[in-house]
Order: C-alpha cells, then sequence, then structure tokens
C-alpha cells in the first residue's frame, strides 16, 4: 500500500511539475510584459516632468542632468520590483494561511487545492536557491534595461503630446520580443535548443524567458549568470546614454527628432 501511495505521489508531483513548467512561462511573460508596459510609460513621464514645467532652468543649475535621469529611472524601477515583491509575498502568504487554516478545520482532507498546494510546495523546494536568486537578479536587470530605454525616449520628447512617437521603438523592441518568446520557445512547448539559447543571450528576450529556465534546470546556472552580465551591461549602457540624451535635449524646442537625426544630435 506505502508503495502504490508512493507511486501515485510521485505521478502527482510529475504532473504538477509538468504543468509548471507550461504554465510559470507564460505567467512569467505576461507579468514582465504588463510591468514594462505600465512602469515605462511612467519613467517617461517622469523625464518629461520637468520640461512641462517652469523648474527646467532650476534644475539645470542645481542638479546635473544625468544624475536626475538616473534617479528617475531607478525610482521607478525600485518602486516596481518593490510592488512584484509585494504581490508575490502577499499571493504565498495567502495561500499558505488559507492551506493551514483548511488543515486545521478538517486534518484529513483530501481537497484538490490543497494536494496542490503539496505539490507545488514540493517542487518550489526542489528549486537551488543559487537558481532563485541568479533569475530574481535576471528579472530586475532586464526590467531596468527597459526602464532606461524609456528613459531614453522621454529624454527625446519635449511635451507629453510628443511621447507616444517617442516610445514607438521602445515598444517595437518590446512587442518583437514578446511574440517571438510566444511564437518560438512556447508554440511547440519547448522551442529548438539552438534558438532558446539565443533567446537566453539576447537581453530583451532574456528577461521573459531565461528566468523560468533557470529555475526549472533547463540551462545552467552559468548561462543564467552569463545573460545576467549581458543585461545588466547594456543597462547600464542604456542609462548612460538616457542621460547623455537629456543633457543634449533637455532645452530643445520643436517636434521630436527622427532616428536619424538623433544619432546625429547624440553622436556629434
Amino acid at each position: 500500500i506505502e508503495t502504490a501511495g508512493e507511486e501515485e505521489d510521485d505521478d502527482g508531483s510529475a504532473i504538477i511539475r509538468e504543468i509548471a513548467g507550461i504554465a510559470l512561462p507564460y505567467v512569467n511573460i505576461m507579468l514582465i510584459y504588463f510591468m514594462v508596459l505600465f512602469y515605462a510609460n511612467i519613467v517617461a513621464n517622469q523625464v518629461i516632468l520637468e520640461k512641462t514645467s517652469k523648474l527646467m532652468d532650476t534644475f539645470l543649475v542645481a542638479v546635473k542632468p544625468r544624475a536626475m535621469i538616473f534617479g528617475k529611472v531607478l525610482a521607478a524601477w525600485a518602486s516596481a520590483l518593490l510592488q512584484l515583491l509585494l504581490w508575490a509575498a502577499g499571493l504565498a502568504g495567502g495561500c499558505v494561511i488559507g492551506a493551514k487554516l483548511a488543515r486545521s478545520i478538517h486534518p484529513h482532507s483530501t481537497m484538490g487545492i490543497l494536494r496542490f498546494f503539496d505539490y507545488l510546495a514540493q517542487i518550489t523546494r526542489s528549486f537551488s536557491p543559487v537558481n532563485v536568486l541568479a533569475a530574481l537578479c535576471l528579472i530586475a536587470a532586464g526590467f531596468l534595461l527597459y526602464c532606461a530605454m524609456a528613459g531614453i525616449a522621454g529624454s527625446f520628447a519635449s511635451k507629453p503630446e510628443e511621447l507616444s512617437a517617442a516610445m514607438q521603438i521602445n515598444q517595437l523592441v518590446l512587442v518583437a520580443s514578446f511574440l517571438l518568446v510566444l511564437r518560438t520557445a512556447l508554440g511547440s512547448g519547448t522551442g529548438t535548443p539552438d534558438m532558446l539559447m539565443w533567446y537566453d543571450l539576447v537581453p530583451f528576450t532574456a528577461i521573459l524567458i531565461t528566468p523560468v529556465r533557470l529555475l526549472m534546470g533547463l540551462i545552467p546556472l552559468a548561462a543564467g549568470l552569463a545573460s545576467f552580465l549581458l543585461t545588466s551591461l547594456l543597462a547600464i549602457l542604456a542609462s548612460y546614454f538616457a542621460g547623455k540624451v537629456y543633457s543634449l535635449m533637455s532645452l530643445y524646442k520643436g517636434n521630436v527628432p527622427k532616428l536619424k537625426e538623433m544619432f546625429k544630435i547624440i553622436f556629434s
């Protein structure tokens, strides 16, 4: 009887792990996608705040433009991560407390939701703490990258009416990464290994799929660390780029420059 029970538990754990392997990528992709859309607009609007008010001259004297941009990007980035952690902690805490209350009332309950929580706890305990930390760091670095890109777009715009045009490149990169990951990596369940390897090394797609692949043990820790380093480096460069653009465009008046004109302004 014990052997049969153990086999049933193993089968149940395998099924739950398979479901988690399918569901977690979708949850991560949708969560990151909508958070980037929401907070990227906040960053861009905060960047042009002083341009629409009468405080620009005062701020340019009191604060360096690059320092101000770094502060705005980092503030939105930190608040978004804090909100995400609070959501995750609230969800996990509510599930744990609800499960304990249900078992205190019915100790021998065989409710499906309680068994699901048990299997889910077994799966999460199988995650390596180092992989969990690496996945969280990669999410944070990728989110900082998208926030810095929104800062670049906001630096080019001089008023809110021009912000939608300046955000087009940022949105195209996000949507293209979103569709590529959904179609190739998740369309057939796993995707081709070569294509997924490129997704792990490209920072714009790495934030969407690599953290889950790292948690599930589908890629080695070294690959996750390499993806984190590449994403962090690009995020730092994008933040510096946003500060440089803001310094050059802080007192610019007129329509938003086209892409070719933008590069001429930056590299002149």
